[in-house]
């Protein structure tokens, strides 16, 4: 078995709240529950204190909040893209099981939790091909990953 251990760089902060919005939309999530997401992310503003300076209050419109217990489910939801990619790519450990008295083989390509993902293959070619299928999403996502390490 190969193993990729990645990690999205400043993940939280890279979300793009319109895209949220409609990827909530797309995914069958009521218009109310969208509505008061939205309402609990309108209007958000940072000054920046420096020394004995403030800046003008800027507008926020990008990023999850950092330590809402929101924000991990939010963000499991943004990369249900690159989860579906990667689920169809037929790429990863070959997992067996009995099922009603059938076998049952089963790609299983990855593990996500939050901005960490374990990506799982038979072999170190497939490995690849899954990294490089989170790359290519991460560069739409404008995400960067950062690989904390590889075994086999």
């Amino acid at each position: 078995m190969w193993l990729a251990f990645l990690d999205i760089k400043g993940a939280y902060d890279n979300v793009v709240q319109e895209d949220l919005w409609g990827i909530l939309d797309t995914l069958g999530v009521e218009d109310g529950v969208t509505n008061l997401l939205k309402d609990i992310y309108k209007s958000n503003k940072v000054v920046i204190k420096w020394e004995k300076q403030v800046s003008k209050p800027t507008e926020v419109k990008r990023g999850l909040r950092q330590g809402c217990p929101l924000s991990p489910l939010l963000f499991m939801m943004y990369l249900q893209g690159l989860e579906a990619k990667l689920e169809g790519s037929g790429l990863g450990f070959n997992l067996s099981f009995v099922k009603q008295g059938k076998l049952i083989e089963q790609a299983l390509p990855a593990l996500m939790y939050a901005d960490d993902i374990l990506l799982m293959a038979d072999n170190k070619e497939d490995l690849q091909r899954l990294v490089d299928k989170c790359g290519n999403e991460g560069d739409r996502l404008d995400f960067r990953f950062s690989r904390k390490n590889l075994q086999s």
